[in-house]
This record gives C-alpha cells, structure tokens and sequence, in this order.
C-alpha cells in the first residue's frame, strides 16, 4: 500500500489540492466537518471505549486510520460506521482489494439486518447483472407495490425511547460534572475570601478604626438626619449673614443661632462628640463670635459627618463582599454534598439507559433501513439499475442524468460494498 500510494503521490496522479493530494503530500487537512455529539452514535456490536472512540471519529475527522492486529476489532468498528452512516444518512463506500474482507463485512451486516440485502455489493459486471441489479429490481417491485409495511410508529417509538436515554445520560453526566467543577471553585472562594478579608483589615489599618468603630454605631439615616439640621441651619445664617446685614445678625441673632449650634452638638452621642472633638472640632459658645464662624463650625460638621458615612459604607461593602464570598462558598458546599448524596443513583441511570441505548441500535438500524426502502423513489431507483453495469454514459450531455440519478439513488442504498483491482485505491 505503502508503495502504491508514493507512486501515486510521485507520479501526480491526484489533484495536489484534493483531500488525498493532500494526504499523501503531508499538507495540513481542514477540518470542514460538522461534527457529531458522541450521545448520537448507536451500536449494533459490542464495542469497547477505543472501538467506540475509533468510531466516532470517522464520522468526525476529515481523516481516521484505525490499525491494530487480528482480533482487536476492527471488523466490529467498520460494521458500526456502516450503521452510523445509515443513521445520520451519510454514505459510505466500503473498499478493499481482498475480496474476503468485504464478503465478510457484508455477510456479518446481513446477519443483523432483516433486510438482508439492503448493503449491495458491487464487483464484476457478471455479479452486477447476476447478483446486484435483481436485488435493486426487487426493492423497485415492493416500493412501487407498496409491499414495504408502514413503519413509522414503531420507528418514532424508538427514536422517543432513545432520546429519553440520551436526555437520562446527558442530565445525569451534567449533574456528575457540575460536581466535579464545583469541587475545583472550592480553593477559589475560600482564596477569594481569605484575600478580601486581608483587604478589609488593611483598610482598617491604614484609615481611623476609632472612626470607622464609632460611626459604625448609626445608620445612614440618623447620621444624613444630623448633615440635614446642619445644612439647614447653616443656610439660615447664610441667607442672613450677608451685606450690611452681618453687622445686624452679629447685634441681634448671632446668640440664637450660636445657642442652638452648640445645643445641637452636646446633643450628639457621647462617642459621636467624644471623636468629632479628637479630630479638632470645637462647638464652644464663646469661640462663636459671628455668623461666619457659625457657619464655617456648621459646614465643619457636616465634613465630618460625610466622611463618616463614607467609612461606613466602606465597611459596609467589604463586609457584604465577604459575606457573599461566604454565602457563595456555603451554596457550594451544599450543592457539592447534595449531589454527591444521589450520585451513586445518577451512575445506575447511566448504566442502565446506556444499556437500553446499546440494545436499541441493532432495532433501530433496522426500522431505519425498512423506512429508507419504503421512501425509496421507484422510478429513480429503476433507472439507475438500468444504467449499471453496461450503460453509464460517457457522453458528457448524459453524464449529468446520471449523477443526479445516482444521487437519488444513494439516498436510499447509501452504504455500498465494493473489491477494487490492482492499482486502485
């Protein structure tokens, strides 16, 4: 083979741009094919995880090369691509130069198709007229008979059964993965958490923590309350204190407004004076000489107020940081745990839904190839076997019939069995 397909490559017999120009030359291969999700494969034979693997990707790889020596299966994996194709309606051309080796795919296919004829073969133009254009005038005669029995029922009660498997499979494996997903976010959340409480306690360090301690103590609300009389009385004075209207207010309201200043300011919580005192804030009424004072004192107190209430939202949004860091790390803790409790139960559905979808395949193969045949175009289908094997055209006006009436007729043979000569790959 190897020799075959160097003199091929050397003697330029294949476009360099075509998929085996570019095999043989080494080139990087696209991927241009949609591929298939692993839950939508059947098996109609036993197969392991490399077979089941091998089979896959056939149908997903522009290229697959399955080797191994006798025994390993690999007759197991072309009987199961040839039951994928009829499934997902791809066509496959099985070719080999060993006569045996085809007749042996073939008779083992027969053996588990009711329909035992449906995979054609192809060879001399002896057998096409002795063996392969009778089978295809058979099916012709039951198609346009009607002799094919309607399926669709049994064939919908399958693909339902199935379906319901694969959603058992897929929500089962979805539950286990969201476990183990869960399970690495664990050092995430409790890093994350450990780091925003360092954060939070360097904050503190580097601001007042006698401040952020005492205007922790009051909501937003009473301490908002406290800038509002401020601001309120601060504007009062300032609508007064104005013009020539400042010697008058200093004669005749100044005491009013000092008074009720300094009222105002014993009246805050011991701790609240106790630390605006500390920062050098002084409500004396004997420092109060003028309405400016008044209002420079009013608008000192405000400052502090505002500052305090930004220290305590501050603190307030590290703590509810670190709180949902915590809530987050609880939830997925319990969902971790919850999951776990029925994974034993999520891996017996799997078992057992994978296990009706292992022996749904070879039924649903069948009712497939049944409904294929039954669908099939009569008319379409004659024409094609009155084509083979002496009359395919070579006039090139003809050769466009001719593809589309192949075409139609893959549609319903579309796995086809065929020994190649010499030469031919």
């Amino acid at each position: 083979m190897l020799s075959e397909l160097k003199k091929i490559s050397q003697d330029k017999l294949v476009s360099q741009n075509s998929f085996l120009g570019k095999f043989l030359t080494k080139k990087a291969i696209p991927n241009e094919i949609e591929e298939i999700a692993t839950s939508e494969f059947i098996q109609i034979t036993p197969l392991n995880a490399n077979q089941k693997e091998a089979v896959r990707y056939s149908f997903n790889q522009p290229l697959t090369v399955v080797t191994g020596p006798p025994g390993t299966g690999k007759t197991q994996v072309v009987l199961n691509i040839l039951a994928n194709a009829v499934v997902h309606n791809k066509k496959v051309l099985l070719a080999s130069k060993n006569n045996q080796a085809v007749d042996n795919v073939k008779d083992r296919l027969a053996k588990l198709i009711k329909e035992s004829n449906y995979f054609l073969r192809f060879g001399s133009k002896t057998d096409v007229r002795e063996k392969t254009k009778p089978i295809i005038q058979t099916y012709v005669t039951k198609i346009h008979n009607n002799l094919l029995e309607d399926n669709t029922e049994a064939l919908s009660q399958i693909e339902n059964l199935a379906r319901d498997k694969k959603a058992t499979i897929s929500n089962s494996l979805a539950r286990i993965e969201r476990r183990k997903k869960l399970e690495l976010e664990i050092p995430n959340l409790q890093a994350s958490i450990e780091s925003k409480e360092r954060e939070f306690q360097n904050w503190i360090a580097t601001n007042d923590s006698e401040g952020i301690s005492v205007f922790s103590n009051y909501s937003k609300e009473s301490l908002t309350k406290i800038i509002s009389e401020n601001n309120k009385s601060k504007n009062e004075v300032a609508s007064k204190y104005s013009g020539l209207g400042k010697i008058i207010f200093d004669l005749t309201a100044k005491k009013k407004y000092a008074v009720s200043l300094t009222s105002s300011f014993e009246s805050w919580p011991p701790d609240l004076k106790k630390f605006a005192e500390k920062q050098g804030i002084q409500v004396k009424l004997r420092d109060l000489k003028n309405g400016g004072v008044i209002i420079s004192t009013h608008e000192k107190l405000v400052q502090f107020i505002e500052s305090g209430i930004l220290l305590q939202e501050k603190k307030i949004a590290f703590e509810k940081e670190i709180e949902k860091l915590k809530s987050q790390l609880q939830e997925t803790q319990s969902e971790i745990e919850n999951i776990r409790a029925i994974e034993s139960d999520l891996q017996n559905r799997i078992k057992e839904s994978q296990q009706i979808l292992d022996s749904l395949g070879t039924r649903l193969l069948n009712e497939l190839v049944h409904n294929k045949l039954r669908k099939g175009d009569a008319a379409e289908l004659n024409k094609y076997k009155d084509y083979i094997p002496d009359n395919i055209p070579w006039n090139p006006q003809e050769i466009p019939e001719f593809v589309k009436t192949t075409k139609s007729f893959l549609e319903t043979f579309n796995i086809i069995a065929i020994s190649v000569g010499k030469g031919l790959v």
